[in-house]
């Protein structure tokens, strides 16, 4: 007789600054993962929530080979969507060009970002001590998003997925 797996999570979360980063300890029934992810949110004038997603998983090309996916969602609003959208993450006056992937998604959009493993690591080193993103869709701002303790929180999920941190977050 087979046995039927089902794939089980245990997570763990704690606030650091404006984040919340969480590791969840998922048994896929063949292996054991990681996944770890940082979040930040806020609500703009219109009541729509914005999220600010930072996330990987230690079965992924981990950094300095690869970065964390970086999701910017919407819970509402009519928005960009489709493959090729230009954005920029404006951190602080450092503006961090790239382009994403637009979706409706059952909450909301989402914007995925390209994953090249330089800008990833230039927009979470300017994300390091820094207090708020703007983000931007095709030249017009979107959301603003408080992101102070981002060094500590990307510190933590190196820690949880056992990836090096120092070249985005080096430690104080």
């Amino acid at each position: 007789m087979l046995a039927a797996h089902s794939a089980r999570a245990d997570t763990i979360s704690e606030v650091v600054g404006d984040w919340t980063a969480s590791v969840a300890d998922v048994n896929t029934g063949q292996d054991q993962r990681k996944t770890c992810t940082a979040t930040a949110s806020a609500k703009d004038p219109d009541d729509t929530t914005w999220m600010l997603k930072v996330g990987i998983s230690n079965g992924d090309v981990l950094p300095p080979e690869a970065y964390p996916a970086v999701t910017v969602s919407a819970e509402k609003g009519d928005f960009p969507e489709g493959e090729g959208i230009p954005a920029v993450f404006d951190v602080d006056g450092t503006k961090v060009e790239v382009t994403v992937l637009g979706e409706v998604t059952d909450t909301g959009h989402q914007w995925v970002m390209e994953n090249d493993s330089d800008t990833s690591q230039a927009l979470f080193a300017a994300m390091n001590d820094a207090d708020a993103v703007t983000f931007e869709l095709q030249d017009s701002p979107v959301a603003s998003l408080p992101i102070g303790g981002f060094d500590e929180a990307y510190r933590q999920l190196g820690e949880w997925c056992g990836f090096p941190t120092e070249d985005v977050a080096p430690a104080e």
